[in-house]
């Protein structure tokens, strides 16, 4: 397998982390926030961003996966799969 081929494979495993880690949040919050299922996209990015951010109890492994983006990002992935 050449390198950008790997390199596609990675991305595609991140990808499929996130969403199933997304999926875990959006649980997980919505347990919490009683009116989370009415929130905009962009608002639900927020929750599980601040979460990422604030919340001690997130894994490490959750808070790695989603290193680097930012509220948008997450926007777009949510977008990308129905929750």
């Amino acid at each position: 397998m050449t390198s950008p081929e790997l390199k596609e494979k990675e991305q595609d495993l991140l990808k499929v982390k996130r969403l199933t880690i997304l999926d875990k949040m959006v649980a997980d919050i919505s347990k919490k926030h009683p009116d989370f299922y009415y929130l905009s996209t962009i608002e639900i990015a927020y929750e599980i961003l601040d979460t990422l951010n604030k919340d001690k109890e997130t894994p490490q492994q959750w808070r790695e996966a989603f290193e680097g983006l930012d509220q948008n990002d997450i926007k777009i992935l949510l977008g990308m799969h129905n929750l």
